[in-house]
């Protein structure tokens, strides 16, 4: 929308492209509302199935949640849905990631406690509670002092029975 943020910088959105088969990919086009709101909109997760999707919301790097939206038959987007308390807290919560069953997700959080800037953390989806359980650390091994802000999940039987 070519307005920008306080430090002067333009607010993100989600734009998406299509390609038949083999063929030449369209021209990015502006996924719009309800996924694109007036702040920093951003994908940083995307079910195996493509049908839900993860996405940054903030207004600033101290200020930012991850969302989850699922596209509807029709091919529309249902309006983007803030995940628990346990995950988006009031620090800033910038990536997250999907299991091929959508029943794990591994996220990335700068709340304290952690080792280091930000952290990688795990939880799972509790059906009997219809919500995700309390997030666990997933330890120093792979969490440093420094920042680990990006994850993305490739579903093997042999890093999920590492990880979970």
């Amino acid at each position: 929308g070519g307005k920008t943020d306080r430090l002067d910088r333009y607010y993100e959105d989600v734009y998406y492209s299509e390609r038949e088969s083999e063929g030449e990919w369209s021209q990015a086009k502006n996924i719009g509302e309800p996924i694109n709101t007036s702040t920093h909109d951003a994908t940083v997760g995307l079910a195996p199935d493509g049908k839900s999707v993860l996405t940054y919301q903030g207004v600033n790097s101290k200020d930012g949640n991850v969302l989850i939206t699922k596209q509807n038959p029709d091919g529309t987007w249902q309006t983007p849905k803030t995940l628990s308390d346990k995950i988006n807290t009031k620090h800033h919560e910038s990536s997250a990631t999907l299991s091929f069953d959508e029943k794990t997700m591994i996220f990335v959080s700068d709340k304290p406690g952690g080792y280091g800037q930000h952290d990688i953390y795990i939880t799972k989806w509790n059906d009997a509670d219809s919500a995700w359980g309390d997030p666990t650390n997933i330890g120093g091994t792979i969490n440093t002092r420094f920042e680990e802000k990006g994850v993305f999940l490739h579903y093997t039987s042999l890093l999920m029975d590492m990880i979970i």
